[in-house]
């Protein structure tokens, strides 16, 4: 299987908060909810120098997924790459198939501002949606392995 990937974001940052969220609410929620994300996100990378110090490089991605694209009916074509996630088996190891409709990407050198971001946009969010996986990261001294690994 060939895969072409893209980088979220280039921007640096020692730390990044990662969610998933599942809507829940009924269409028109969601669809109202949605358009309030999105303006926060906007105001929140818009505003991140300002609030956070122009030296920390904070910003935020947001993705939709391929059911929740249709559901808030965001256009009437769905981009023809954007699927739902199969399960990819290995030798070893399998990558599961888990749902999310609303992706965060937060990243930033200082795990505050990620936190403050992240806080914000879930006010919005647990209106409309669920959130089922909130993972932090972060980088550990000078790029070493948690275990100490050089």
């Amino acid at each position: 299987m060939s895969v072409n990937s893209q980088e979220v974001t280039q921007t640096p940052g020692n730390n990044t908060v990662f969610q998933t969220w599942v809507l829940t609410a009924d269409k028109k929620a969601c669809k109202d909810g949605f358009a309030e994300l999105c303006a926060l996100v906007v105001n929140l990378n818009k505003t991140a120098k300002i609030r956070f110090g122009a030296n920390e490089n904070v910003n935020c991605v947001l993705g939709v997924g391929h059911d929740a694209w249709k559901k808030l009916e965001i256009s009437k074509e769905l981009p023809k790459e954007l699927v739902n996630f199969k399960a990819i088996k290995g030798d070893k190891h399998e990558a599961v198939s888990t749902k999310g409709d609303i992706h965060i990407h937060i990243r930033a050198l200082n795990a505050a501002d990620c936190f403050d971001m992240a806080q914000n946009i879930k006010e919005v969010l647990f209106k409309f949606a669920e959130l089922t996986d909130e993972t932090q990261g972060f980088k550990y001294h000078d790029g070493r392995a948690i275990i100490g690994f050089v």
